[in-house]
């Protein structure tokens, strides 16, 4: 989704960007030693620990943060999972902060999360979307996304804090996108995309 938005933002200005699919601490440092010149979509809260960086204000994406189970949960808010052990992808800010003083255990990929879900080694898996293509594709049959989701989390696209000026002209481009309905145009498209690949 950010992919397909900045893509377009970037052209409108003759640059055409490259992306590097890193761990999320990780590519955090890049940008902040000039390795990487920016985030493509991140949470706000990025802000918290790499105040350097340049948050651009229009949002260019957001996800689906879910709690995936073997059985019926009932889960109504955060709260609700205080007496489950859970399992999540390390590095997701949201996911760390919301359940602070749970059993949490961080794995490096969905893929590691889920499997361990199916084994009975953790009772969920915090997730986003992205998630139920790896339960299709790893034919985990039994693992389910329940309702309602936990939350929906917008995301903003960062840049080293050396391209301020890049920063005003791409702020500008995502207003005027937003502005004409191009950004939820191009969001909703890949939303369908996403959905006939899984």
């Amino acid at each position: 989704m950010a992919k397909r938005v900045l893509t377009e933002a970037y052209h409108q200005i003759g640059i055409n960007i490259t992306l590097e699919k890193l761990p999320a601490i990780r590519s955090a440092y890049y940008i902040e030693n000039g390795s990487a010149d920016g985030l493509l979509a991140r949470t706000i809260g990025i802000k918290e620990l790499h105040p350097d960086l340049i948050m651009i204000s229009v949002p260019v994406a957001y996800d689906v943060i879910s709690v995936y189970a073997k059985t019926d949960i009932k889960v109504e808010g955060w709260e609700s999972l205080l007496p489950y052990s859970i399992g999540y992808v390390t590095g997701s800010k949201t996911i760390e902060d919301k359940t602070k003083g749970m059993k949490v255990e961080g794995v490096r990929s969905e893929k590691q999360g889920l499997i361990k879900l199916d084994l009975g080694r953790n009772d969920v898996f915090i997730g986003l979307t992205g998630a139920q293509c790896v339960i299709n594709k790893l034919n985990l049959s039994d693992i389910k996304s329940l309702d309602p989701p936990l939350e929906t989390v917008i995301l903003f696209h960062f840049l080293n804090k050396e391209h301020s000026e890049l920063a005003k002209k791409l702020e500008l481009i995502l207003r005027n996108m937003k502005s004409t309905g191009r950004i939820e145009e191009l969001q909703k498209q890949s939303v369908l995309e996403f959905m006939n690949q899984c």
